[in-house]
């Protein structure tokens, strides 16, 4: 048996149509009930909605030792306190707080597979930079999960995932629960009102757009609007001012990942008013079930509220 699962999410999957954005907010919700199943249940549903994912779970067996070379990954874990079972960590992970004892492992795919199999992890959580290292694990038959996030979808059930798999499913719901429910709630907000046409501004110089199926864009869809690039690619977008134009936006998003100083947040907003308002947010994805989240979606929502109307046809959009 292959022990490599490579983490996805059926958001890729889902309807971008009005009424799949009801039944992405059922999802989200519904969420909370996947989060009951054990490792192997777990490991069964997400290989049916991959074809690339083997066909039989990584094992029942609980997972007492997890390699995390993932940030993103190991913050979720210690948001579950479960730092005690974290047994290395890729150096950007090793200075988050109480792992600075663990061991460390190198960019270098053959000393990684050494210190890997030296520290005998359960289970080894890897970004999708390091497919490579993941492939080598899995030919020694350790289990791994690589992992892909790019929205909330994504890190909501990674996290529940990572729950079931070291047996604390239960435990973690509360905590999962109290992360994603105020983000539901909020796009519930936006249920039977127009969605405002939005442009996520990936950066500034140069200017590219957010594409579809990230954060920015999720955000976006939570607080109640349609991004410009729904439907569309998934890696950043190139534009210029005339195509940001010919876009025709009733509102422009940035999310920052750092605090932006007022004067150039000033500079920012005035610089871009003939094309539509700029509403700037802090945001930091390997953060994305911090309450800083919560407070960037309300901040969004906000903006676009004021900008939607109610739709007529809302009845409509629940009938099957």
């Amino acid at each position: 048996m292959n022990p490599r699962v490579n983490h996805r999410t059926a958001a890729r999957s889902r309807s971008h149509e009005r009424g799949g954005r009801v039944a992405w907010l059922v999802g989200v919700l519904l969420l909370f009930l996947h989060l009951g199943c054990g490792p192997e249940e777990a490991s069964q549903s997400k290989s049916a909605s991959d074809p690339a994912a083997p066909s039989a779970a990584i094992g029942a067996g609980m997972v007492r030792r997890v390699a995390s070379l993932s940030p993103l990954a190991t913050r979720l874990l210690l948001e579950l306190e479960l730092v005690d079972r974290i047994v290395a960590v890729d150096a950007e992970s090793g200075d988050l707080p109480g792992l600075g004892g663990r061991p460390q492992v190198p960019a270098a795919e053959p000393e990684a597979f050494l210190v890997l199999t030296a520290v005998e992890p359960d289970l080894v959580v890897l970004p999708e930079s390091r497919a490579g290292l993941a492939a080598r694990l899995a030919g020694a038959n350790i289990r791994t999960v690589v992992v892909a996030v790019h929205d909330f979808d994504d890190g909501f059930t990674l996290w529940g995932e990572l729950a079931g798999r070291l047996g604390v499913a239960d435990a973690a719901r509360p905590r999962i629960a109290l992360a994603s429910r105020p983000l539901a709630q909020l796009a519930a907000e936006s249920y039977g009102f127009s969605r405002p046409r939005v442009a996520a501004i990936e950066s500034f110089d140069p200017l590219m757009l957010a594409g579809d199926h990230r954060f920015a864009t999720a955000l976006i869809e939570i607080a109640g609007g349609e991004s410009v690039t729904h439907g569309g690619s998934e890696s950043a977008i190139p534009i210029d001012r005339a195509g940001l134009l010919k876009l025709a936006p009733e509102l422009l998003f940035h999310a920052s990942p750092a605090p932006i100083a007022e004067a150039d947040r000033r500079a920012l907003v005035e610089s871009f008013a003939e094309v539509a308002p700029l509403v700037i947010v802090e945001f930091e994805p390997e953060r994305f079930y911090a309450d800083e989240s919560i407070e960037a979606a309300r901040t969004l929502r906000d903006a676009i509220a004021a900008r939607a109307h109610p739709r007529a046809d809302a009845r409509q959009a629940l009938t099957p």
